[in-house]
């Protein structure tokens, strides 16, 4: 792990915190690329997190500081978090259709931290769908429905919004982060 990891999380909630004052109201155009969305809708800071399952970057946000940001931000109603996972790497549209299909049934943050736990294992796969229905039995997911979910082709549709929203905010690498639309 590089050194400057450690620090995600300080950084983060320094941040936020300067930012809870702008918060901003009104439509949500990015509503077809969220993956997932868990606050306090009234929450005075909306941090869009933009992922994507085979970062490694990614990978060290989530497990250094994305519990903490649940547990603190989210859970104490400061942060509505809004997650847009993008597939800009090889194996991230079947990791962004298993997250998806998880979040279906109730399962986002279990099948998400697995899919990032073990990266480097289901990214390198001859069958990365078949791999992770292994991770669905494994989180005790209903198989047959996790596997219908998985098979259907509208998985793109929200992937290109996803990527429409990124352009959008200037993303161009992830993980980034958009605060209060800034």
């Amino acid at each position: 792990m590089r050194p400057c990891h450690r620090y995600f999380a300080p950084v983060l909630a320094a941040f936020l915190f300067a930012c809870s004052s702008t918060a901003t109201t009104g439509a949500d155009p990015d509503a077809m690329a969220v993956a997932y969305r868990e606050g306090d809708a009234q929450a005075p800071i909306k941090m869009m997190y933009f992922d994507d399952l085979v970062c490694e970057d990614c990978r060290t946000f989530s497990r250094s500081a994305a519990e903490p940001l649940r547990t603190t931000w989210v859970g104490g109603k400061k942060v509505q978090l809004t997650v847009i996972d993008l597939a800009w790497h090889r194996g991230s549209v079947a990791g962004s259709a298993a997250m998806t299909c998880a979040i279906e049934q109730g399962n986002f943050w279990e099948m998400h931290e697995l899919l990032f736990e073990r990266q480097d294992k289901w990214k390198r796969e001859t069958d990365i769908p078949a791999a992770l229905q292994k991770y669905a039995t494994e989180l005790k997911l209903d198989t047959a429905k996790f596997a219908t979910c998985a098979a259907r082709k509208d998985h793109q549709r929200r992937l290109d919004a996803a990527d429409e929203a990124a352009r959008r905010h200037g993303v161009r690498g992830t993980p980034a982060f958009i605060i209060n639309g800034k």
